[in-house]
């Protein structure tokens, strides 16, 4: 992702720059170049009865 982002930077006067990145032209690129590679961790599991256990047991140390 960096040498891509340098890449285009140094390529480019800062005006294409800019345009390039409201356009999302290098977004585009880095996930073309990522796909696949990138590891995505799921997404722990929510248990409010444990939540609850922990926030009342606060309330019984006073």
């Amino acid at each position: 992702m960096k040498e891509i982002m340098v890449n285009q930077a140094t390529s480019t006067d800062l005006k294409e720059l800019v345009k390039k990145f409201i356009l999302e032209c290098i977004g585009k690129e880095i996930e073309k170049a990522t796909c696949g590679k990138v590891k995505i961790p799921k997404a722990s599991k929510f248990d409010l009865g444990k939540l609850m256990n922990v926030q009342w047991s606060d309330f019984d140390l006073f």
